[in-house]
Protein backbone atom coordinates (compact mmCIF):
# COMPACT_ATOMS: atom_id res chain seq x y z
CA UNK A 1 0.00 0.00 0.00
CA UNK A 2 1.16 3.49 -0.74
CA UNK A 3 1.82 6.06 1.98
CA UNK A 4 -1.39 7.82 0.89
CA UNK A 5 -3.43 4.61 1.34
CA UNK A 6 -3.54 3.79 -2.37
CA UNK A 7 -3.20 0.23 -3.64
CA UNK A 8 -0.81 -0.38 -6.57
CA UNK A 9 -2.79 -1.57 -9.58
CA UNK A 10 -0.12 -2.76 -12.02
CA UNK A 11 0.93 -6.32 -12.76
CA UNK A 12 2.16 -8.20 -9.68
CA UNK A 13 1.85 -5.03 -7.54
CA UNK A 14 4.19 -3.02 -9.77
CA UNK A 15 3.00 0.52 -10.56
CA UNK A 16 1.10 1.14 -13.79
CA UNK A 17 0.92 4.43 -15.71
CA UNK A 18 -1.72 5.90 -13.39
CA UNK A 19 0.36 4.98 -10.33
CA UNK A 20 3.47 6.56 -11.86
CA UNK A 21 1.56 9.78 -12.55
CA UNK A 22 0.26 9.86 -8.97
CA UNK A 23 3.76 9.27 -7.56
CA UNK A 24 5.23 11.94 -9.85
CA UNK A 25 2.70 14.45 -8.53
CA UNK A 26 3.65 13.62 -4.94
CA UNK A 27 7.35 13.93 -5.77
CA UNK A 28 6.80 17.24 -7.56
CA UNK A 29 5.02 18.71 -4.53
CA UNK A 30 7.75 17.51 -2.15
CA UNK A 31 10.59 18.82 -4.33
CA UNK A 32 8.91 22.15 -4.95
CA UNK A 33 8.35 22.64 -1.21
CA UNK A 34 11.96 21.79 -0.34
CA UNK A 35 13.58 23.71 -3.23
CA UNK A 36 11.21 26.66 -3.46
CA UNK A 37 10.02 25.79 -6.96
CA UNK A 38 6.79 27.22 -8.32
CA UNK A 39 4.34 24.47 -9.37
CA UNK A 40 2.44 25.49 -12.53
Amino acid sequence: MGADGSVPTGCDWHPNVADHLRMAGILQLQLSAKLGWQVP
